[in-house]
């Protein structure tokens, strides 16, 4: 989602918690069915963003949305994008804008070099500890990964941030490889990984 400023003013933009939760997204899949989603804000963990724009600037945030929408099918996906957080202008007025955005996003069968080298961006950008949009953004991506090849990043990504939601992922997957990970992880010299992964385990 990006934002351009051309009122001549500066402008405070609200793109909801964790630049995620001001769309609404209209979803037509190839199968023709239809789904529109708001995502939710029901999470005590994440923060409400804005950002203040100056006069002839653009801002971009990545939306992950295979957060809030099932692209699994292959084919062509129609969205229909509309942003609807707020954009005041310096002294509290609304902005104007055009809130609607279209796109088509043509989703092929797997392909497992793709998704590898995927994985590897979004685990290099997470291992930098960044608290930028764009880490926090390759953190859902790859937390969202709902494919087996994305168990040996996740394992990587739980060792280099110790946060638990690569080890939750790991813990949400089925099968021996995510449960070798995880014994791994329980298995670990770090304290702070050990014990990640033994209350995954617990769970």
């Amino acid at each position: 989602m990006r934002v351009y400023n051309t009122t001549g003013s500066r402008v405070t933009v609200d793109f909801g918690v964790e630049d995620q939760t001001e769309f609404l997204f209209r979803h037509a899949k190839p199968d023709g069915a239809f789904v529109s989603v708001q995502p939710s804000i029901a999470r005590p963990a994440r923060l409400r963003t804005s950002h203040l724009m100056l006069r002839g600037n653009s801002h971009t945030v990545p939306v992950v949305l295979d957060e809030w929408l099932d692209l699994a099918q292959p084919g062509r996906h129609q969205l229909e994008i509309e942003f609807r957080g707020t954009v005041q202008l310096e002294g509290g007025d609304q902005a104007a804008l055009n809130r609607t955005a279209r796109l088509a996003i043509d989703v092929t069968p797997r392909d497992p070099k793709r998704l590898e080298k995927r994985a590897g961006e979004w685990l290099k950008k997470v291992s930098t500890l960044s608290k930028s949009s764009e880490a926090r953004a390759a953190a859902v991506a790859l937390v969202t990964l709902k494919d087996p090849l994305a168990i040996p990043y996740l394992e990587l990504a739980t060792t280099r941030t110790r946060l638990p939601k690569f080890v939750d992922a790991l813990a949400a997957m089925s099968g021996a490889e995510a449960r070798e990970a995880l014994d791994r992880l329980a298995r670990s010299q770090d304290p702070e990984v050990r014990a990640l992964a033994q209350k995954a385990i617990a769970k």
